[in-house]
């Protein structure tokens, strides 16, 4: 194949960026399980970084395998093109890169999953409305509290 070892660099620095990203999906998944909120804020920010990290390799991927003269090829396709050792190579790291992404979306539906029990619980257990962004002001009030002192210490008894 044509390109073969440019092909090959780039894919396993992609497969070496998605083991990363792997790690960062369980890192937010024992964020989500701490309930510390920011540590929770600090791996939802990677998420979105990697997310917009994978936008750009899968451009870079693209853009490469248009040059190359195999543009709108899956990995397993390109594989089926070469043979031997490259053939062999490229397998290798197909299952890196498949297990990888496996990795990332068990992470991710474990996540998704205990958010969506947070969530559940959250609605259990608040008193009725009090989720309601639309009851607070810019600055956090409820609006049953707004122009109203709820200061205790000047209350009396």
């Amino acid at each position: 194949m044509n390109g073969y070892q440019e092909f090959y660099d780039f894919m396993e620095e992609y497969t070496c960026f998605f083991q990363d990203a792997a790690d960062l999906e369980e890192e937010k998944l024992a964020a989500l399980l701490s309930d510390d909120l920011h540590r929770i804020e600090r791996a939802l920010m990677e998420h979105q970084r990697v997310t917009k990290q994978i936008e750009q390799y899968e451009l870079r991927r693209a853009q490469l395998q248009e040059r190359l003269g195999i543009g709108g090829k899956t990995f397993r396709e390109i594989i089926d093109l070469t043979d031997g050792a490259e053939r062999q190579d490229l397998k290798f790291l197909f299952s890196a890169f498949e297990a990888a992404i496996q990795c990332i979306k068990h992470a991710n539906a474990r996540s998704l999953d205990i958010a969506r029990l947070n969530l559940r619980i959250l609605d259990e257990i608040s008193p009725v409305g009090i989720t309601d962004p639309q009851l607070y002001d810019q600055h956090g009030v409820s609006a049953d509290t707004m122009g109203k002192s709820v200061n205790l210490l000047h209350k009396q008894v």
